[in-house]
């Protein structure tokens, strides 16, 4: 059976002297890993689409059962270079397919996810704060894992201000008041 997803590449794995596995975020199908054939060798047609961080469109052989899905054809929509060239960049990108991977179970879709990493990813390649970016991305992985910090007013007594401490206990900011 052949699926066409698109897709954001967030792992690769080499395997054997020219294949890789490589693990596609997608909003139709959520986390899948697939094997690219010949990905590794340097005149492979899949050489380029199988880069790390690229935004693809992919053509999957899907096997019987839960055996491992084979990368048939792909087309680069955004290839994301300057995330594979500049070291701080590939840093964060990497940290934060990371942690859509560790949070994401396999087969989960969710659309806002893959437009969230889709998003931060079009915005470290433009520059933007990675800094503040990495904060922004930690606390919508968190909502979408099922933590939700308070952290407008105080979590214990509600009052707005002066919020100064974090409580990991009470799960949100507290205020000078109730932090003692």
């Amino acid at each position: 059976m052949l699926i066409k997803t698109e897709g954001i590449i967030i792992r690769s794995k080499d395997y054997g002297e020219g294949n890789k596995i490589i693990t596609i975020y997608s909003s139709q199908m959520g986390k899948i890993s697939v094997m690219a054939r010949g990905a590794k060798k340097t005149k492979s047609r899949l050489s380029s689409v199988s880069q790390l961080f690229t935004y693809g469109s992919f053509l999957i052989q899907k096997g019987s059962g839960h055996s491992l899905g084979t990368l048939s054809q792909g087309e680069i929509v955004q290839s994301f270079r300057e995330l594979r060239h500049n070291l701080t960049l590939t840093a964060y990108a990497a940290y934060f397919a990371e942690l859509l991977d560790k949070l994401v179970e396999d087969n989960e879709r969710s659309t806002s996810l893959f437009n969230l990493l889709l998003t931060i990813f079009t915005y470290l390649e433009e520059e933007k704060d990675a800094e503040i970016l990495a904060r922004l991305y930690e606390m919508k992985m968190l909502m979408a894992s099922g933590y939700r910090p308070v952290v407008l007013n105080c979590v214990n007594c509600a009052c707005p201000e002066p919020l100064q401490h974090f409580s990991i206990r009470e799960g949100g900011l507290l205020c000078r008041q109730c932090a003692t």
